[in-house]
């Protein structure tokens, strides 16, 4: 079975040197979705580890 849209997406994010890019630097609670908007994306360590579960989690399902 060919790899789905999501881990695809993510395996598009990894650089050479493995690290994850596009992720959120926080999510506090807001009050409405431009609060969201205004997060900024950039490079965080728990991107790494986020991506390595959801990529093992999609190994998984291919037995």
């Amino acid at each position: 079975m060919p790899p789905g849209k999501a881990s695809i997406a993510l395996l598009s994010r990894i650089s050479p040197q493995g690290e994850v890019a596009d992720v959120s630097a926080g999510t506090s609670v807001g009050f409405d979705l431009d609060h969201y908007r205004k997060i900024a994306i950039k490079q965080r360590a728990y991107g790494q580890s986020l991506t390595m579960l959801a990529l093992t989690e999609a190994l998984a399902g291919l037995k």
